[in-house]
């Protein structure tokens, strides 16, 4: 039984809730109704003051701080834990009411530059207690609004655990961006960057990524739009445990062997077109030899336009190879080699599968596109993967396989699938119809929320296309489905 306290500091939230959708027509801060909780009889101070920090405590914009008399705008910042400030100079200033005040609290800060900014424009927001900063630049902003934020940060942060840079790539200079990290090097934790632009657009000597995973104490690293080359030391990435970025065949060889603490690996695999062939075995040795996996993800999509006439390097993939994978990485739990336009299969069987399926008790999703040469192994993917994974709520198969190709006999259920895409590039019409596997999907799937078929298909449907279908709970010839 909770106390009476803790039964009253609830009920607070429940209040809130209930006046700030009874009453449209007062000022609202982030959604939520701004008025004296203290004028209702029904509410104590108690559930007023705790009701006035859950209000109070992210702002989206500085206009609720602005209509507050200023007086009583030290009673509100008090409570402020995370802000986010548009800053532009060519407006009137905005930030001035934050001019004075004290924020104790306040730890995560969101920065908008729309044009310019010097160290004058900056609030004091930025301050040692601050724990997470994101920067977020326009593109018609000027580039030195960029080095003062950095500037900003280096002096008045000293504990920062998060850094996300959202903006183009020009801005970002790596050497600005290291002094930042050196000057946060015993606490920052974990860096995101979100380029709108891709950096071969710009003539940057060294790449940002590298620079990060090579010279810093970061454990984490977003940077989806930044290639990431082979190291020029020989453990480089030794602190690392989440990496999301671009590479290349080769890069990522050399640097899956040096990845003690890695746990998640996201990447785009780039080609390297002077290469007959790009083989997966060695670099899946190599990962499940050096490192923790629990997530892992290797993409490749085709380049935009290219079409077919582009060189299509092919990425090979034993069978042998990948049991052992499985079995050294027990912990998986997200696993998508969404090669495309399919993994070249070879000495690949169901028995290979079946035995990696089984060293994977805690997988959640699965992502395995083969080429159609591998059409026995795809066809029995989703019943392995199913059979063995009881955990399993995402399976994702690429290859000559279809929804009449799943085994409806046997008793096989999926209990936590939600969600099923099968990539069918057999080219050739199928006769099955939704309605007629209504009752079959829900007994094989009774939790199933989505059925994704991609390319060929029943009926006059262009090839490249895919179609998704809400899988009913109940079947569609009950009249109350």
């Amino acid at each position: 039984m909770e106390p009476a306290s803790s039964q009253a500091l609830g009920i607070a939230h429940v209040v809130a809730n209930i006046l700030h959708r009874q009453v449209e027509h007062f000022q609202q801060v982030n959604g939520h109704t701004a008025f004296r909780l203290s004028q209702f009889a029904l509410v104590n101070k108690l559930w007023a003051d705790e009701a006035t920090e859950m209000i109070w405590a992210h702002l989206d914009e500085l206009a609720p701080l602005e209509r507050v008399k200023p007086e009583r705008r030290q009673y509100y910042a008090a409570k402020i834990r995370s802000l986010k400030v548009v800053l532009d100079p060519r407006s009137p200033p905005a930030t001035a009411c934050l001019s004075g005040l004290a924020l104790p609290r306040l730890r995560e800060v969101e920065l908008m530059f729309y044009y310019d900014a010097t160290l004058q424009h900056i609030p004091p927001v930025l301050t040692s207690e601050v724990r997470a900063v994101t920067v977020h630049f326009s593109p018609r902003c000027l580039a030195r609004a960029c080095d003062y934020a950095f500037e900003a940060m280096m002096t008045r942060c000293h504990h920062l655990e998060t850094l996300k840079y959202i903006g183009p790539s020009r801005h970002l200079d790596p050497v600005k961006l290291l002094s930042l990290m050196s000057s946060q090097r015993q606490t920052l934790l974990d860096v995101r960057i979100h380029m709108a632009d891709s950096l071969s657009q710009h003539s940057l000597t060294e790449d940002i990524t590298t620079h990060l995973a090579e010279r810093s104490m970061v454990r984490r690293i977003y940077a989806p739009k930044s290639e990431l080359h082979a190291p020029r030391i020989q453990v480089p990435f030794k602190h690392l445990e989440i990496l999301e970025t671009r590479i290349d065949y080769r890069s990522l060889y050399t640097v899956s062997g040096s990845l003690p603490g890695l746990k998640t690996l996201r990447i785009n695999l780039l080609r390297c077109e002077d290469l007959p062939s790009e083989p997966l075995d060695p670099i899946l040795s190599r990962l499940a030899n050096s490192t923790q996996l629990e997530i892992l993800k290797i993409d490749r999509r085709p380049r935009p336009r290219e079409g077919t006439s582009g060189v299509q390097t092919p990425v090979t993939l034993s069978g042998p190879a990948f049991a052992s994978f499985a079995q050294a990485c027990r912990n998986m739990k997200e696993l998508s080699l969404s090669i495309q336009p399919g993994m070249v299969a070879q000495d690949f069987t169901v028995v290979h599968l079946e035995r990696a399926a089984l060293c994977f008790p805690q997988l959640r999703e699965v992502a395995l596109f083969l080429t159609p040469e591998a059409s026995s192994v795809a066809a029995a993917a989703v019943s392995i993967f199913g059979r063995n994974c009881p955990e399993l709520e995402s399976c994702h198969i690429l290859g000559e396989v279809t929804v009449l190709d799943i085994d409806w006999e046997t008793e096989t259920v999926f209990p936590n699938l939600r969600r099923l895409s099968l990539n069918q590039i057999r080219g050739q019409e199928t006769n099955w119809s939704l309605d007629t596997y209504d009752s079959k999907l829900r007994k094989k799937f009774p939790r199933l929320e989505l059925l994704q078929v991609m390319k060929s298909f029943p009926g006059p449907l262009s090839a490249g296309a895919s179609y998704l279908y809400d899988v009913p709970r109940a079947p569609r010839s009950d009249p109350c489905a």
